[in-house]
């Protein structure tokens, strides 16, 4: 199944914004880019604004939660996320080769 996972910083931000620009933001990057190598994180990226959406692909719903729980930037707790589950009907072909086992 696939997930659009929307990443929110927590309010009132939870820890130093100094410690989410210095530290946890460079960790949840090579986490998100670990989970591409993964195959969990088909892409992610950043919102006009605050936060982030990622779209992961995942055998279910509790595999992407973990997966997520193991985000440094929800470790702190300073980011929580909104998942929805949805099924792919229409896609570009070229999307077949990561569409291919969902």
């Amino acid at each position: 199944m696939f997930y659009v996972c929307e990443g929110n910083l927590t309010s009132p931000l939870s820890v130093p914004v100094e410690l989410v620009r210095d530290e946890l933001h460079p960790k949840h990057v090579q986490f998100i880019a670990d989970g591409v190598e993964k195959g969990y994180v088909i892409f992610g990226g950043p919102k006009t604004g605050i936060g982030g959406i990622v779209l992961i692909k995942a055998p279910s719903l509790d595999a992407c939660k973990t997966f997520l729980n193991n985000d440094p930037m929800v470790l702190a707790g300073a980011q929580s996320y909104t998942i929805t589950e949805f099924q792919i009907v229409e896609h570009n072909p070229c999307l077949e080769p990561l569409l291919s086992d969902a």
